[in-house]
Order: C-alpha cells, then structure tokens, then sequence
C-alpha cells in the first residue's frame, strides 16, 4: 500500500509537470487556424484544467472525487487521439456534432414540458426545433440514420456508436485502460454502490480507511499525470510541432519511482 510518502511526491510530480507545461506552451506562437487546431487547442485547454483540479484534490486525499475527473481526463485524451488519426474529417464531426447536442437539450424540454401538461411550450419550442433542424440539415445529416424499423434516431456520440467502439480503432494502451481504469472510474462518476459503500471499516480511527485514502489518490494522481503528459505530447507534435520527449521519458520513469519510495 502506497503511504504518505509516496503521496507528496506524486503531487510534486504533478506540479512539476504542470511547470513544465506553462514554460513550454505559454506565449505567444502562430498557428494556422485550421479546424483540427482549433479543437486540439480547445480540448488541450479542457484537458489541463481537468488535470489542475486533480492536482487541488490530490493534498485532501478524495480519491472519489479525483477518479472522477479523471474519467473526463482519460475520455477527452482517447477523443483527441481518435480526431488527431484523421485531423480534418474528425475535428469536422466534433464541431458539428454541438448541433446534435443542442436539439437534444430542445428536444428534453419539450419532453418536460409535455409531463407539466404546458401545451403551449411544447408547440413553440417544436416550432423552433423544426426550424433548428433545417437550418443546421447539412451539419445534423452525418449523425442521423435510420434503425431497422425504419424510426429515425441520432448519434450518440460524435465519434461513432459507443466509445468502446472509438477505443478498439485506436487501439494501444487505451484498450486496456477501458477495460481498467476507465471502468472502475464509472463506478465513481455514477455513484454506485460499489464507490460509495466500499470501503466499509470498523477500526478506531478509521485508521485503515485513512491509510486507503492516501493509496488510492497515490495511484489516481499517478494515472492523471500519464494521461496529461500524453495530451501534452500531441499538443506538442501536432499545434506546436514540437517535441518534448527526453523530459516525458524522464517523467514517466519519477513516476514509477514514487510508487517505491
């Protein structure tokens, strides 16, 4: 079990890494502003303060909390890898795909209007989801298909059926951290019971429990600073065209020596 110890020096790690970070992408740099740049930017900013908030739960030891976040750390770095293999055509589908999600967020209120029995909310708001939808038809039309009794149904994801599905086409070290990682952290995204009854201890103190805490937000802190230093590595290559290589090499190597302090 991973102590204290190894605690303070994986949030040392993850501060130096965030040092790191700012010395090499703050400023200002001239970038062509393509779509796949703009959403790499956008998606590498999210990723940080993503990571930044990690860092602020790391010292009060709410490993919960902290898996949490990660989950949205790791799900943002597999969608930038998946649009970074076919940049134009993948950011493209990203960027339109927010016109999905907003008729989605119509398309609720009207259903929550129907329940209050508001029946003229519900006819304005389909008067205004009907002229959404042909205003925006070219942007909606790739996320719009027919199932097999002939219903119309919509995309839930940008990327493609399921993020398993997105997963298994890239490939690499996300499949088993699916499998892993990403699945223990949805128990903790949805409050299941599994996260918030376990674990159950009865000792004085509840030094056991303690101990747990400091462990796991070892090992969540661990992982938070894999997956952005893997972000910080596309960011690199792909906006910058840059490398930062013998520095992640190193990093990564302070990692797995924190985990035997």
């Amino acid at each position: 079990m991973l102590t204290q110890k190894n605690l303070d020096a994986i949030i040392e790690l993850s501060h130096d890494l965030l040092e790191r970070i700012h010395e090499r992408v703050s400023g200002e740099f001239e970038i062509e502003a393509t779509i796949y740049n703009i959403v790499t930017f956008k998606l590498f900013g999210f990723s940080l303060n993503t990571f930044k908030s990690i860092c602020y739960l790391l010292p009060h030891t709410v490993y919960e909390q902290a898996t949490v976040l990660y989950r949205t750390l790791w799900e943002t770095s597999v969608n930038l890898e998946w649009i970074s293999r076919n940049p134009n055509q993948n950011a493209l589908r990203f960027v339109q795909f927010t016109g999905v999600e907003q008729r989605r967020l119509v398309q609720k209120r009207i259903k929550a209007a129907e329940r209050s029995g508001d029946q003229a909310v519900v006819i304005s708001l389909a008067k205004h989801l009907a002229e959404f939808e042909r205003e925006l038809e070219t942007q909606l039309a790739p996320f719009r298909f027919e199932d097999q009794r002939g219903r119309r149904r919509w995309r839930d994801r940008f990327s493609g059926h399921s993020l398993e599905a997105v997963v298994r086409e890239v490939g690499g070290e996300w499949l088993e951290e699916y499998d892993r990682d990403y699945a223990l952290a949805c128990i903790y995204t949805h409050g299941a019971p599994g996260a918030v009854l376990f674990p159950l201890f009865d000792f004085p103190g509840h030094k056991l429990d303690k101990a747990r805490s400091i462990d796991r937000s070892a090992i969540v802190g661990a992982m938070a600073i894999e997956i952005m230093a893997r972000i910080y590595r596309r960011y690199l290559l792909d906006i910058l065209e840059s490398e930062d290589e013998e520095y992640l090499q190193n990093l990564s190597s302070r990692v797995r020596e924190a985990g035997t302090l």
